[in-house]
């Protein structure tokens, strides 16, 4: 008989639960959950949980999100070829068997396999392949591609680890400690930068994974439709607690296949329950790169907006250092022209000459001009978009 720890109500949960928390990350930037009452709280109560927890506990476990989120390892690589690893053996071993039982006319194995293929290609790529890497050797090639806005990039943005002014749509990665032409961000995932050279990797990879899961998911649904429908389980009754009869229903007969069947349910919604949240990432990248926007970009624009929002409430003026998001989009063709063909508009917009001599004009505007022009009293100063020691140095 069914448990309080009935798979399908537990499943619905989860759904919903999923739901909401996608909504609130796809939405934190906007004008509606920007200041809103709920992000408020969210942000209090994140708090407020942190602080019940011992401090040890607390130290321990930001050495380990230090280790795997801000320092290059292969953990979360090796992770994701061991779950793709299981799920097709689990496939291979479970569903295809059964499915060639009751259909023999199909090929049930090409089409997973050919997914799995193209996900690996595309996965390799996106580790391998150049981000964007700029160095004093290259920067003749990305420097003239995007033009300085003045807001989110400005002219005088000078990396001090690399000793030389960014391009527009750069930014210095931390992890990988190199600057990134039109980075987006660190991926640990795939142990690399996402930048404007393998963006389309990228995304090739997060479809072809979305594909890979919905496929893996209906495979074992179909096998275990043929089981149902083999043992005639909709026709079967079960004991309630007073051991009267009951008909069938879907509650408990996805319970009786989870007890039966745990591998192949797991299969089923597993993949489905991953590919919930990556649908939506992909979807998101997708709305990006058609917008010729990055994540990193969108971040630094809510941040910016919310430093001057707090500056007007405090009375500063409303028409001083307005914001424009305007953005680099040259409509959705051009766009994803600009993606899929990164290195066409490096080509097209190179300077042609001496790339040293192009490396060292981009390097003469000096650390001490910069910090004259820093210093210069402005109506609007936003506190995260300065090249202070004290400020933030991702902008």
């Amino acid at each position: 008989s069914p448990t309080m720890f009935d798979l399908l109500p537990l499943l619905i949960a989860y759904l919903a639960i999923c739901t909401a928390l996608l909504t609130l990350y796809f939405l934190s930037d906007t004008k509606l959950l920007r200041n809103s009452p709920l992000k408020t709280y969210l942000i209090r109560s994140y708090k407020s949980t942190v602080r019940l927890c011992p401090i040890a506990i607390r130290r321990t476990i930001a050495e380990l999100v230090t280790v795997l989120l801000y320092r290059r390892n292969t953990a979360f690589q090796c992770l994701l070829v061991g779950l793709l690893g299981l799920g097709y053996f689990i496939m291979l071993r479970d569903a295809i068997p059964i499915l060639y039982h009751w259909d023999y006319h199909s090929n049930h194995v090409f089409l997973p396999l050919l997914l799995l293929f193209t996900c690996l290609c595309f996965y390799a790529c996106t580790c391998l392949s150049d981000p964007g890497e700029i160095t004093e050797r290259t920067l003749y090639k990305y420097q003239p591609v995007y033009g300085h806005d003045g807001q989110l990039f400005r002219d005088d943005s000078c990396c001090r680890t690399c000793g030389f002014v960014r391009p527009a749509r750069s930014r210095h990665c931390d992890t990988c400690d190199v600057c990134i032409h039109r980075y987006d961000h660190h991926c640990v995932w795939t142990n690399c930068c996402i930048g404007g050279l393998n963006l389309r990797y990228f995304l090739g990879f997060l479809v072809s994974l979305c594909c890979v899961c919905l496929n893996a998911s209906w495979l074992a649904i179909e096998s275990l439709g043929h089981v149902v429908s083999a043992h005639r389980m909709w026709e079967a009754v079960w004991l309630d607690a007073e051991n009267r009869q009951q008909p069938m229903n879907l509650r408990v007969l996805v319970q009786h296949l989870f007890v039966t069947y745990p591998r192949l349910v797991l299969l089923a919604f597993g993949p489905v329950l991953v590919a919930l949240p990556l649908i939506g990432y992909t979807c998101y990248h997708l709305y990006l790169a058609g917008t010729n926007q990055t994540g990193y970009e969108r971040r630094k624009l809510a941040n910016l907006l919310a430093e001057r929002q707090r500056y007007c409430r405090l009375g500063g003026d409303v028409n001083a250092g307005a914001i424009s998001a305007t953005g680099f989009g040259r409509g959705w063709r051009q766009n994803w022209r600009e993606v899929l063909l990164p290195h066409d508009r490096l080509g097209r917009d190179r300077v042609y000459g001496s790339s040293s001599s192009a490396a060292a004009s981009a390097r003469r505007t000096s650390f001490s001009s910069s910090k004259r022009r820093n210093n210069v009293a402005t109506d609007y100063a936003p506190a995260g978009s300065t090249n202070s020691s004290g400020g933030m140095r991702d902008l």
